[in-house]
């Protein structure tokens, strides 16, 4: 049986969710397997493509007849919803969604009880709408309320572009951040890892470093450090275990 997929794509901006979905259809494709699919835009990606970006009135009717339609959410009201609605196939839609509350705020309890209860609508809510309109509700961050599965982040495939067999493990520690104000335990984990380093004659990593240079630096560590950010999942994991 041939599945055909349609995939409503954030709009203007990239989305580690979609990215992880994308590569994994490629892969799929790749390993023989039957299915076809549609992204609704001209998505900035790192994967080739280009030939299954559908303009808008080819993406409807290709969505109408899809089996499923995956509706990924992007913050910054970058969520393509005007397309979902115009499609109206809610019971075969997909809704993907990655957003957090941001800064420090996951550990604000106030924000938290009022998620649980269900009353929260700021930054980082459930979206009640999608959880009561669409087929199923696929979310990155906890808490994972009734209604609503677990996707975290994945390794995706250009994260091991640099990795080798035979490759020098020459650097001890690796421990960089995207950034270190959210959450402040990455300062203080990287403050007292080179005390430790330097105490016990390791070598180690800490700077940031252009993507390429980031993955070769990082194929060549023995030992990869990675706390939570804003979320409780976090890309740096999943680039180590890569």
């Amino acid at each position: 049986m041939s599945y055909k997929i349609a995939i409503i794509t954030p709009i203007n901006k990239r989305n580690y969710l979609a990215d992880i979905i994308l590569d994994g259809l490629l892969i799929l494709k790749k390993e023989g397997q039957k299915l076809n699919f549609l992204i609704s835009s001209n998505y900035h990606h790192y994967y080739p493509l280009s030939d299954y970006v559908a303009k808008r009135k080819e993406f409807i009717n290709f969505a109408i007849k899809a089996d499923l339609i995956f509706l990924i959410y992007c913050k910054d009201k970058n969520t393509d919803f005007s397309l979902a609605e115009n499609i109206n196939q809610w019971h075969k839609t997909i809704y993907i969604e990655d957003a957090e509350w941001g800064k420090d705020r996951r550990y604000n309890f106030e924000i938290q009880r009022a998620t649980l209860e269900g009353s929260f609508d700021g930054r980082g809510a459930v979206d009640n709408k999608m959880i009561n309109q669409c087929a199923a509700y696929f979310r990155r961050e906890k808490p994972y309320l009734d209604g609503i599965n677990p996707l975290p982040f994945a390794i995706q495939s250009y994260y091991a572009n640099h990795w080798r067999p035979n490759l020098l493990k020459d650097i001890d520690f690796f421990c960089v951040f995207g950034q270190e104000l959210y959450s402040p335990l990455r300062k203080h984990v990287k403050e007292i890892l080179v005390k430790y380093c330097l105490k016990n004659n390791f070598n180690y990593w800490i700077n940031r470093v252009p993507s390429d240079r980031f993955y070769q630096l990082l194929a060549r560590s023995k030992v990869g450090v990675s706390v939570s950010g804003g979320g409780y999942d976090t890309v740096r994991f999943w680039e180590i275990l890569a």
